[in-house]
């Protein structure tokens, strides 16, 4: 780690390279120290400094610095993947947790994306705006570093933004969500048809069709939250996921859930989150819970003594998820035994 002294001011034009660095500001406690010390009135960076947290000295440092800059005009900024903040800095810190794109900054990425690789290449823009707003949608649930490098593959390898570029980065996105060890789209081509039976959920979807969309919900419409389906093993019950997803046009996304599981304590939960905020991103679309009763195996009365809790509060933040959740993504899940602790049987989801 070292301090920048930014001569931007003196030279908007000056390189990277440029700056000066201030002296002996290599090491984090020392860094700290010296920020303390300083009079300027800024906003200092620290860039993945949660790798230092786990010193005490350290946290020291930081509390001593956010006491004094708390008092004038300064700032500081840790910037993390993620963080566990000790408790002595809880009550100076305040979290930002920045959102996934949506679809206007998509948009936005896509042409800021062609309008650079054009400066080193040849391109053809082949899109229309409704070619441009389905790209976007196409990328929807990826950060904007996913999504700028999905565009930049299918723009070196075909030179054109076109309409086979559309598929590309909807593919491009399949794969890094496999690479995610958690979630993964699955190809949804049956619809209710291929279906024998099931004349009530065949009803109960038929009503709720195009609640999706932004005409339903300026009307008031709240689309619907999701489904349990529960039988015997080889009945059809993910045929039947599949078809609602084909059903109602929406991508499915299958949530893998024994790799949510976690030996660290907290990393479990910090999983379920971000597969929440994934799914969120990717709405509208269909997850897929897969034998959803062994997720939970574990939550009631004696979770504690079978794996420290893990498995109730993965519940509680499953079910705090359904009530709250704005995203219209629907829940899809399967289940071969029934009913759940802590659940009444004749609830709907």
């Amino acid at each position: 780690m070292r301090i920048n002294a930014a001569r931007q001011a003196a030279d908007p034009g000056a390189p990277e390279s440029s700056k000066a660095a201030i002296y002996n500001t290599l090491d984090p406690v020392q860094a700290l120290a010296t920020m303390e010390t300083m009079t300027l009135e800024a906003v200092f960076v620290l860039k993945d400094f949660h790798r230092h947290m786990e010193s005490p000295v350290v946290v020291r440092r930081l509390r001593d610095v956010g006491q004094k800059f708390s008092a004038n005009r300064r700032t500081l900024i840790l910037t993390a993947p993620s963080i566990s903040m000790p408790p002595e800095l809880e009550s100076l810190v305040e979290y930002v947790d920045l959102p996934l794109p949506d679809p206007q900054r998509l948009r936005q990425i896509v042409e800021e994306t062609f309008k650079r690789l054009s400066k080193a290449h040849t391109l053809q823009l082949k899109l229309d705006g409704s070619g441009m707003d389905a790209m976007a949608a196409n990328l929807r649930g990826l950060t904007e570093e996913e999504a700028e490098r999905a565009i930049s593959q299918t723009l070196v390898a075909r030179y054109a933004l076109c309409p086979e570029t559309i598929a590309d980065v909807l593919e491009a996105k399949k794969e890094l969500l496999r690479h995610s060890g958690m979630l993964e789209f699955i190809d949804a081509s049956e619809n209710m048809a291929s279906v024998g039976g099931l004349d009530n959920l065949k009803h109960w979807l038929a009503q709720r069709r195009g609640a999706w969309e932004d005409a339903a919900r300026k009307f008031g419409l709240e689309p619907p939250r999701g489904v349990i389906i529960l039988g015997v093993q080889g009945c059809g019950k993910s045929m039947c996921a599949r078809a609602i997803a084909g059903e109602w046009k929406l991508p499915l996304v299958k949530f893998d859930t024994a790799a949510v599981y976690e030996k660290y304590i907290g990393e479990t939960e910090k999983r379920i989150q971000k597969v929440f905020q994934v799914a969120e991103g990717l709405a509208p679309c269909v997850l897929w819970i897969d034998e959803l009763e062994k997720v939970f195996a574990g939550s009631g009365p004696d979770s504690a003594s079978v794996d420290a809790g893990v498995s109730s509060r993965i519940l509680a933040a499953f079910l705090g998820w359904m009530q709250e959740r704005k995203a219209p993504a629907f829940v899809a899940a399967t289940c071969n035994n029934g009913p759940f602790p802590g659940t009444d049987p004749q609830r709907k989801m």
